[in-house]
């Protein structure tokens, strides 16, 4: 599955809406299920899907974004056949997966995204999407997003870095049971659709065996979407 369809109960306004913004998000050849969102207004959303109450006084933008992420999430869970338990949260605001699936996912201002795929093919997700970073804000915060050795030649690497790093973190995170900085991992190659990162600090000792060093990249009109991916280990025949 690349791209799912919507199967939404409810007015056809609602899903009309969701339609046209799951219609309007750019279909890439990822190796997980994936749903994605991308509006100019924010569309209706079903009313099953609920705004926690931490966000309850949240800016009415911070909940359509939530929301968002919600609904491409809960189809996947259609994809996959599972009741929908609403994507609980831990403490740290990570999403909880189903048990035997993991997933990711990512929203920024008019985008959401959500991958999911069973443990037995893949071990964790990581996917992030960010709009290009502003020259203002890339003054702000280059030095704590870059490693030393790491060197970004304009506004688009910087994004593409920044995202890479937090797709990385989504995906290590929830293995390693702990917070890694950026200072951790390091660019080396960065081609059009693939990244290639080599490991610093204390992530070269608990870094898990095998795992991927790469992270795959596409580049939008305005923004970035990375992907990285742990495959699940094969048992050989």
């Amino acid at each position: 599955m690349r791209h799912c369809s919507a199967h939404l109960s409810g007015s056809r306004t609602i899903q009309a809406e969701l339609a046209a913004a799951q219609q309007g998000f750019p279909i890439f050849d990822l190796p997980v299920a994936y749903v994605g969102l991308h509006f100019t207004e924010p569309p209706s959303f079903p009313d099953f899907l609920e705004v926690p109450a931490h966000l309850t006084q949240a800016v009415a933008k911070r909940q359509n974004d939530y929301l968002a992420g919600r609904w491409c999430a809960y189809q996947l869970y259609q994809h996959f056949g599972l009741p929908w338990d609403g994507l609980p949260m831990h403490q740290n605001g990570a999403p909880i997966w189903p048990e035997d699936f993991c997933g990711s996912l990512s929203h920024t201002r008019g985008l959401a995204i959500a991958v999911m795929a069973p443990l037995s093919e893949m071990r964790s997700l990581g996917v992030d999407l960010e709009h290009l970073i502003s020259a203002k804000t890339a003054q702000q915060v280059q030095k704590q997003i870059l490693h030393p050795a790491e060197v970004a030649n304009n506004l688009q690497e910087l994004t593409q870095i920044f995202s890479a790093k937090e797709s990385i973190y989504k995906g290590l995170n929830p293995l390693l049971k702990r917070f890694i900085g950026f200072e951790e991992v390091c660019f080396s190659i960065l081609e059009p659709e693939q990244f290639y990162f080599d490991l610093c600090g204390p992530l070269v000792h608990d870094f898990p065996v095998g795992a991927s060093q790469e992270v795959i990249c596409f580049q939008g009109p305005e923004w970035v979407l990375t992907l990285y991916c742990l495959p699940t280990k094969k048992k050989k025949a």
